[in-house]
């Protein structure tokens, strides 16, 4: 290392810096950029950090919710329920059946919770009916298994 004034110590060329870089310290020059091209940059930068960052923002809003769904917490979702009913029946469950098995809160009014549990049926491919009016929580026979080449 190098110093050009006393107490100071600049990095010289054998810290991987180039030959330009120590020469403008040691040399007190002025930068080369002006100070508006330094404010821009520094935006730049800025706006660059908080792109990049977004994943890891995400990754902390969401990590608590994912840890409950990972430990098997149960959802008080309509969804939920109806899964978690559908993957204990023995047979395929109708749409009637289903709204008995559910709590009083999610059956009224019944039409139009009816409804509704088809339309949530029909969205998820979780959701299979077996046969016409029987649903169940997927397919049977259905091996999941690791691909091939895991």
């Amino acid at each position: 290392m190098s110093t050009s004034a006393p107490g100071r110590s600049i990095p010289g060329p054998g810290w991987g810096l180039p030959k330009w870089w120590t020469s403008a310290v040691r040399s007190g020059e002025q930068s080369q950029f002006s100070s508006d091209t330094r404010a821009k940059l520094a935006r730049f930068g800025t706006e660059a950090f908080k792109i990049l960052g977004e994943p890891f923002v995400q990754h902390e809003v969401h990590g608590h919710g994912w840890a409950q769904a990972q430990r098997g917490t149960a959802g008080d979702d309509v969804l939920s329920q109806v899964a978690r009913l559908l993957a204990r029946a023995p047979e395929p469950m109708t749409r009637t059946d289903i709204l008995a098995a559910l709590p009083a809160a999610v059956q009224e009014p019944h039409r139009q919770q009816m409804d509704g549990l088809g339309r949530l049926l029909h969205r998820f491919p979780a959701f299979h009916q077996a046969a016409p009016g029987r649903w169940q929580l997927g397919r049977t026979n259905m091996q999941i298994t690791a691909p091939p080449w895991a």
